[in-house]
């Protein structure tokens, strides 16, 4: 998990990097609704861009709503939401370690 915002008891927002198990796959393959009754809101992105002057760098982006055919990159990080039982539950099995 990279950061949560608890809204209250039962429900949370949290940011937590895709699992290597979801890269190439969709929101709509993953189906985070019915298996695990959580909300993608949106994906934030490292991408690397060029300055005017040529030099790289790494700028976060946010993607905006989540769409089911949002495809799943390496480094994203999926911007959840749902039940505080439902978040911990998903976050030990795919996230452990």
């Amino acid at each position: 998990m990279v950061d949560s915002f608890e809204l209250n008891e039962d429900y949370s927002i949290v940011e937590a990097k895709v699992s290597k198990d979801y890269v190439g796959k969709t929101v709509r393959e993953v189906d985070f609704k019915r298996q695990f009754s959580l909300l993608v809101l949106t994906i934030i992105k490292k991408v690397e861009v060029k300055s005017i002057l040529g030099k790289t760098k790494m700028e976060t982006q946010i993607k905006g709503v989540a769409s089911a055919d949002t495809l799943l990159e390496p480094n994203d990080i999926l911007v959840l939401y749902g039940s505080n039982k439902d978040l911990q539950i998903f976050l030990k099995q795919k996230f452990r370690g």
